[in-house]
């Protein structure tokens, strides 16, 4: 048939350059991820469907909190002004916003299922084959007692540091009952470390399921080689939670038009936001993973999956030049 002899169909592609040169990272975070957009898209799908009790969760978080301050600050009529606090616009923002910001980072994550979703945004980032329901699965499943574990730290001092939060907000109002009990310098102090202990949280959490889905630690190593990474690049990890908490407020907060803002930043998250976070988080730790942990013959780290596997092929098929005899290997 003509239509099958036409020059388009069977002229070679441009294919690629043997020692082409890799594009800079800007450019390539953009190509992979228009690449990637629909796969992207699923991902966050299933991310939404399986996280939908986090989300819960931290809505609970951030109203026991706000109930919390009411309660010492309004007196015997605390009831009617925490409700009156939760049906204002601006409540609901803030919850909207740390909703979505502490699932996404992710702080409140249900441990396996966040192990899966890293998996897959890693491999995106590298380039690597995958399937999505399967490799979701899989790697839920294998790392599932380190990601329970890491999950439950996480919700426990997460939760811990909201509320301790709550409690210096009360104890610091100068209107509240507590005014003028501790001095203003402590109270400064206090301030610093508990928004000091959060991010260092929030950017542990930057690195803890990339190097769980990429090496077999233990929850030390797991937590020693995230805190040293978040102490070696804090600058640029800050950088990035504040870009990522750009990103996920501009439709809460900038959109002025009622219910607008929630249908658009709710649209936004159960189709992409979590998904682009991930992948966004995933193309800026890889490399640093990479320099100071794969690349780093000293680094304190367990061998990597494919070095396990390669390692037990090389034990289960010994040298050809011997024999078993009383149940040993003896080489001629």
């Amino acid at each position: 048939m003509g239509l099958f002899k036409s020059e388009k169909y069977t002229k070679p592609g441009k294919g690629v350059e043997k020692n082409e040169k890799q594009k800079r990272p800007f450019f390539r975070f953009f190509e992979l991820l228009w690449r990637k957009k629909y796969k992207l898209i699923g991902i966050n799908l299933i991310y939404v469907l399986m996280n939908c009790v986090s989300v819960i969760f931290v809505c609970g978080i951030f109203a026991a909190a706000v109930g919390l301050y009411g309660m010492f600050l309004g007196g015997s009529d605390w009831v009617s002004n925490f409700f009156a606090s939760s049906s204002s616009d601006l409540y609901f923002k803030f919850m909207m916003f740390f909703a979505i910001f502490l699932t996404s980072v992710p702080i409140y994550a249900i441990g396996p299922l966040q192990a899966g979703f890293t998996y897959i945004m890693k491999s995106f980032v590298k380039e690597e084959p995958c399937f999505l329901w399967h490799d979701y699965i899989s790697k839920a499943r294998s790392n599932r007692k380190l990601a329970w574990q890491v999950s439950l730290i996480n919700g426990i001092a997460a939760t811990l540091l909201i509320l301790n939060f709550a409690a210096y907000l009360i104890i610091s109002d100068p209107e509240g009952p507590f005014a003028g009990a501790i001095p203003g310098f402590i109270l400064f102090i206090v301030a610093l470390v508990i928004i000091a202990l959060f991010m260092i949280l929030v950017m542990i959490n930057l690195y803890t399921y990339h190097m769980m889905v990429t090496f077999r630690v233990t929850l030390k190593q797991l937590y020693k080689n995230s805190f040293i990474l978040v102490l070696m690049k804090w600058l640029p990890n800050l950088l990035m939670l504040i870009l990522e908490g750009v990103i996920i407020g501009i439709p809460i907060f900038l959109i002025v038009t009622e219910y607008f803002d929630f249908i658009v930043s709710l649209l936004l998250y159960i189709f992409i936001t979590p998904a682009f976070i991930g992948f966004l988080n995933n193309f800026y730790i890889y490399p640093t993973i990479k320099k100071y942990l794969i690349d780093n013959p000293n680094a304190d780290k367990s061998k990597s999956v494919q070095e396990e596997i390669e390692e037990s092929k090389e034990i289960e098929e010994p040298a050809t030049n011997g024999r078993f005899e009383n149940g040993m290997w003896i080489e001629d």
